[in-house]
């Protein structure tokens, strides 16, 4: 029923928020599931919510338990049903030494919305800017680049263009030390895309775009199997933020003997 769609605060992400208000026709924006982010308090009770509506979890994505509950991860196991996949996200970015943008800051910065119907909650135009950029980054530094979001951004700043407080959104990026971690993809939107941003803020993010990053993004976009990111595998990151020899010694033994789920 439409009056108990979600009984938790729950705040809807990217994908399926983004093909509703800002590409305004789900066909056109590919997704391959519906990540949903709330408290980490009420995390158990909307996966049982879900449990309830006949979802169930998919883990045939999880190695082992050791190595999932050592992780830094963002999100539990999906929820699927009937080829749907659910994510209950507690956190939106992997943890990084280099900056911090604690998620209440996040929670603070949201708007009601209306998606099919319903109201829901979603971050306001600048920090939607902000979580593109930073999940972008998220997944360009591992070497697996989401072309999708590229266009994610190019279509957030031509529809809300007027909503973004490029001075705001500057001090928030100094104040959370992830200028280049952002900067970087603007000045890519609006070389390759023509994304509608301001001058002073593309030559602002010129000397961030470094030479190999955008050879990098080029690289990809040309299919080229032969280019390799300059950061690490995931599981080599991990690892060296596990703390003992042994649980390192227990991360490496899951690592080579997963789940028969996981193998299937």
């Amino acid at each position: 029923p439409r009056s108990t769609l979600f009984p938790y605060t729950t705040l809807f992400r990217s994908g399926i928020f983004l093909a509703d208000n800002i590409y305004e026709d789900i066909a056109i924006r590919q997704l391959s599931d519906i990540d949903l982010l709330v408290q980490s308090k009420d995390v158990e009770k909307c996966a049982e919510f879900l449990l309830e509506m006949g979802f169930v979890f998919d883990n045939s994505l999880v190695k082992s338990d050791f190595m999932y509950n050592t992780k830094d991860t963002k999100h539990i196991p999906m929820l699927v049903k009937n080829g749907i996949g659910i994510e209950l996200h507690t956190s939106i970015i992997i943890t990084d030494s280099q900056f911090t943008i604690p998620l209440v800051d996040f929670w603070k910065h949201t708007k009601t919305y209306t998606l099919a119907g319903f109201q829901i909650k979603a971050f306001d135009a600048t920090y939607q800017l902000l979580h593109l950029c930073m999940h972008l980054d998220e997944h360009f530094v591992d070497g697996n680049i989401h072309f999708i979001a590229y266009v994610d951004i190019n279509w957030l700043l031509i529809k809300w263009k007027d909503a973004i407080d490029w001075e705001a959104f500057d001090s928030m990026c100094k104040h959370y030390n992830c200028v280049s971690n952002v900067y970087v993809h603007l000045f890519l939107c609006y070389k390759y895309f023509k994304t509608p941003i301001p001058y002073r803020i593309v030559e602002k993010a010129k000397p961030f775009c470094a030479l190999y990053k955008e050879a990098f993004f080029i690289n990809h976009l040309q299919c080229n199997k032969q280019f390799t990111a300059k950061k690490r595998n995931r599981n080599v990151t991990e690892l060296q933020k596990v703390a003992g020899f042994t649980n390192k010694l227990k991360f490496l033994i899951a690592d080579m003997f997963p789940f028969k789920t996981y193998m299937y």
